[in-house]
């Protein structure tokens, strides 16, 4: 018989490749995690067999929720004791499945219903513990924000880029870690029906070369607009002056680049290196201390540019679907943790507030 050029894989064999290229979605591994759930019946002298009642196991499970601490013996943080709970949860119910046919969910069945109210229970201690809790990026005011671009000096190879990306992340609502990865094929200059610019530049991640985004979930075309009313502002006067600075001999697809020390006397901006992603998720807490605020009071990180961009959008009254398509987020529920209500904001709907009782009562009179 020829040989043919497709494989013979079994469904067996599917089904074991689907399960080794699944990336870890949580911090811990299910082994550590596992590795603790039996560390901690050891102690308590727990057995997890198949004649372990049901009954039994949400007892282990609800003395799990609250006992629980790290090898040092510190609590955890609020979410990490979540992924843990739930994580160890998803494992014991796969293994009394897969290896002795019992069949419970313990995120429904009433049998484990104190076990989940004892999650909930620490959860809730935790979150009144400062450092134990989950806290999110910080948005930034209008006047903050502008403070922070202000201070940027784009006559220096760093103080450009950290510009443009103040400027571009809150404008293209950057995930915190988007900008380490953007590359320069993800910009593209957007041209009218004719062949002619408009002057908008399109960002898109499906637009580079290697990028197969058939299937990607972000695949909305957002613009970098001209700001004429700023021109010190504009980040599409910003983008190709950057563009400019980049030599022949700058070989990387990164759109951000390590600055050269030596800018002054040799000319050339930027090395044919990436920025450091560890340098890089500095910058927008570098900005804000530089500028003054109060970054100890509150979390700074590269975030908080998407976290602003989303704040101020929902404030000034725009339609959760046109965020989405921003952000682009699967749904609305994902965007209520940016939504922070700041002091102007909130006086600003007491005030609609009061303005609507007044109008009221003079109607019904």
């Amino acid at each position: 018989m020829a040989e043919t050029r497709f494989d013979c894989a079994s469904n067996e064999d599917i089904d074991e490749i689907i399960k080794q290229s699944k990336p870890h979605n949580t911090k811990r591994n299910r082994k550590y995690i596992w590795n603790q759930l039996e560390k901690f019946c050891q102690v308590r002298n727990f057995v997890l067999t198949a004649e372990t009642p049901t009954k039994d196991i949400a007892n282990i499970l609800k003395d799990w929720s609250i006992n629980t601490r790290k090898i040092n013996g510190e609590e955890y943080k609020e979410y990490s004791l979540k992924t843990m709970w739930n994580v160890t949860a998803k494992m014991i119910q796969e293994k009394y499945f897969i290896e002795h046919r019992r069949d419970f969910n313990l995120f429904v069945d009433q049998e484990f219903n104190d076990a989940r109210q004892a999650r909930n229970a620490k959860r809730k201690i935790l979150q009144n513990m400062l450092e134990k809790r989950k806290v999110s990026a910080v948005a930034f005011k209008s006047d903050e924000y502008e403070k922070m671009i202000n201070n940027c000096q784009e006559k220096t190879p760093e103080g450009l880029q950290i510009k443009f990306y103040l400027i571009a992340s809150l404008q293209l609502a950057w995930r915190g870690g988007e900008a380490v990865k953007c590359l320069i094929h993800y910009f593209q200059e957007e041209l009218d029906h004719n062949g002619k610019p408009t002057g908008r530049i399109a960002y898109n991640p499906v637009f580079s070369k290697t990028c197969q985004g058939g299937d990607q979930k972000l695949c909305d075309t957002k613009w970098l607009i001209p700001n004429q009313e700023s021109p010190r502002r504009c980040p599409v006067r910003l983008y190709k002056l950057l563009l400019e600075k980049r030599t022949d001999k700058i070989k990387t697809d990164r759109f951000f680049i390590t600055p050269n020390p030596f800018y002054q006397k040799s000319g050339i901006w930027y090395k044919n290196c990436p920025v450091g992603q560890n340098h890089l998720s500095i910058w927008t807490k570098m900005c804000a201390r530089k500028s003054g605020l109060a970054i100890n009071k509150h979390k700074v990180s590269n975030h908080s540019s998407r976290s602003t961009a989303v704040s101020n959008l929902l404030q000034v009254g725009i339609q959760e679907q046109e965020v989405l398509k921003i952000t682009g987020h699967v749904n609305a529920a994902s965007l209520k943790p940016y939504l922070q209500i700041n002091e102007e904001h909130h006086s600003d709907i007491v005030r609609r507030l009061r303005n609507y009782v007044v109008i009221f009562i003079k109607y019904n009179k």
